[in-house]
Formats: C-alpha cells, structure tokens, sequence
C-alpha cells in the first residue's frame, strides 16, 4: 500500500470522527435524534442501552443508554422519545449481523 493512499485514509477517517454531525448527539436528546445519524447495530441490546453505527460508514460505532421516555411499561420497547443518557466517543469496529 501507498504512502499516499494511506495518508488519504488517514484525513478521511479523521474528517469522519471530526464532523459536526456525528459530534452534535449528546445527552439530553431523545432517540428520535440520533437515528438521524445513526442506526441500529445488530448484537445483544435492550430498551436502555444499545450500540448504533454511523449511517455513512458501519464500522464508525458509538454505545448509548437511554432513560425512558415514560413510566408506563419502562424497558418494553424502544421510544423515539427515549432520552439519551450518555453516549461514547465515536470508536472503530467490525460490524454485528444477527
């Protein structure tokens, strides 16, 4: 491999961790905003925590807990208005496929 190749997959994933998109979902948002960036991954999930891939590029991840939207039946489902509790900094990793 290049040199040059290298150093041109080097700035893009760089661009990738640095975009504004990826950087403006923070805690406090519901679920219903980060899947404007992000989708689901497949793997062992629940209602409060799950992991989700960048839209753009499924080996960009990132692992989110939620609080429930509601009292009413909590950890039943998945709420677009679930809100987000904390979310990790952008991370690389292989894809899940159930």
């Amino acid at each position: 491999m290049s040199a040059a190749l290298n150093e041109e997959r080097t700035k893009w994933i760089g661009k990738i961790l640095r975009l504004r998109q990826i950087s403006t979902i923070e805690p406090g948002m519901r679920r219903s905003d980060l899947l404007r960036v992000f989708k689901t991954e497949g793997g062992l999930s629940n209602p409060t925590q799950r992991t989700y891939v960048y839209i753009e590029c499924s080996y960009i991840r990132v692992s989110v807990r939620f609080k429930a939207a509601t009292t009413e039946s909590p950890g039943l489902g998945e709420n677009p208005d679930d809100i987000i509790e904390s979310i990790s900094q952008p991370y690389l990793g292989w894809s899940v496929m159930d």
